[in-house]
Parts: structure tokens; C-alpha cells; sequence
């Protein structure tokens, strides 16, 4: 059982209990007193929803104003890596004629890192990520399989 003080919440059945052997004008002053009490923690309770309802409000408009700057910063590193590569591909067809081994330049290996660079967004490429494995699948090979020993009675350089 409650402590019965009139600020105190209570089940209304259990205040019609309690004050149902004074007169009727007791139970209308100890309801109205409690009524008030009441209507204050309902509007601090809605004023709580209201400020929690914002806050979830700011939030999902914050995500969405972080998606769309993502998304925009994708666009653009998209056409830059566009207009760049393609630059580097006419720059490329331009050079080509006199200077074949900066047309070689422009458009090798440096024209699909560039593209990887800006469209995958990361400094690696899928052709030194195979020279990496090719690299570690080398270097797990021991020498002696690598290069087999040579006959001592047959040098290279001497004559017969």
C-alpha cells in the first residue's frame, strides 16, 4: 500500500476505499488535489515525448544530410577520375606520334591506377594486388628449387 499523502499517484479505487467513510466533500477536495498533481506529471511526461520525438527527428535528418554529402563526394570523385583518365587517354593519342614512350606512360599501368584510385577509392590496384600474391607465392618457394644447382664439371665459360 501506498503512503497516502495527496501528491502521492494512486489507484483511484484505492482513494474511494480510503476516503469512502468521510463525507463526500472530503473525496472531492483529496481528488482535486491529487488531480492537480496529476495533470502536472502528464504534461511533464508529454513535454519528455515531445523533446525525445525532436531528438530522434535531428538525428535522422543528421544522417541523411551525412548520406547525401557521401553520396555527392562519390559523384564527383567520379567524374573527376573520368575527365582525368580522359585526359590522360587524349593526351595519350596526342603524344603518341612523337613521343611514344609518354604515350606509353599516359595510358599503361599510371591510367588504371588513377581510375582505380578515384573510383574504387583506394591506392591499390588489381594489378599490384597480383604482383603482391605472385610476390609471396615467390618468395615461399625455397632457393634451391628456384635456381637448381649447376654441375661442377660443366662451367659455362670454359673450353673443351
Amino acid at each position: 500500500m501506498t503512503s497516502g499523502g495527496l501528491g502521492d499517484p494512486q489507484d483511484p479505487m484505492e482513494l474511494a476505499a480510503r476516503w469512502g467513510g468521510l463525507p463526500l466533500e472530503h473525496f472531492k477536495a483529496a481528488l482535486e488535489a491529487t488531480e492537480a498533481q496529476r495533470k502536472r506529471e502528464h504534461e511533464a511526461r508529454m513535454e519528455a515525448l515531445r523533446i525525445q520525438e525532436l531528438d530522434q527527428r535531428a538525428k535522422q535528418e543528421a544522417r541523411a544530410e551525412q548520406t547525401r554529402r557521401a553520396d555527392r563526394l562519390l559523384v564527383i570523385g567520379m567524374v573527376a577520375g573520368f575527365v582525368l583518365c580522359a585526359g590522360m587517354l587524349i593526351g595519350a593519342v596526342l603524344v603518341g606520334r612523337y613521343q611514344p614512350w609518354l604515350a606509353a606512360t599516359l595510358a599503361g599501368p599510371s591510367l588504371v591506377s588513377t581510375g582505380a584510385l578515384f573510383v574504387l577509392r583506394r591506392a591499390t590496384s588489381p594489378t599490384t594486388d597480383a604482383a603482391d600474391v605472385a610476390r609471396g607465392v615467390s618468395a615461399r618457394i625455397p632457393l634451391t628449387r628456384r635456381f637448381p644447382p649447376q654441375e661442377s664439371g660443366a662451367d659455362i665459360g670454359s673450353a673443351n
